[in-house]
């Protein structure tokens, strides 16, 4: 592509989406907690907390802990995902569609978040 005379590469091949919500904590439970808790009020988060899952691998976004979904369920398609709990919130952080080629990009952009609590 080329703007004002300078030559850019471009690779866009696929759309793709990343997707950032949270939930209000309160009560500062773990994530164990905070599932269970809303597993047992009848509502379904997905994948908000599956540590043992094979393809859950733990990391740390700005020196902060949580879990990396490399398949999780993204109703109607497959994504991956990022959960981080701050404390006051729980973060879910879903990348659509789930390549590795996005989860660089992805893993780049969320090494300069500032999670607010």
């Amino acid at each position: 592509m080329l703007i004002n005379n300078q030559q850019y590469d471009t690779a866009v091949a696929e759309p793709s989406s990343v997707n950032i919500q949270y939930w209000s904590n309160p009560n500062k439970l773990s994530l164990e907690q905070f599932q269970s808790q809303i597993d047992a009020q009848g509502g379904r988060i997905y994948n908000l907390y599956k540590p043992t899952e094979q393809s859950t691998i733990k990391v740390k976004i700005n020196g902060i802990e949580g879990y990396y979904i490399a398949k999780s369920d993204c109703e109607p398609f497959t994504c991956a995902g990022y959960v981080v709990n701050t404390g006051n919130r729980i973060y879910e952080i879903k990348i659509f569609p789930s390549t590795i080629k996005y989860k660089e990009i992805v893993d780049q952009i969320l090494s300069t978040f500032k999670f607010l609590d």
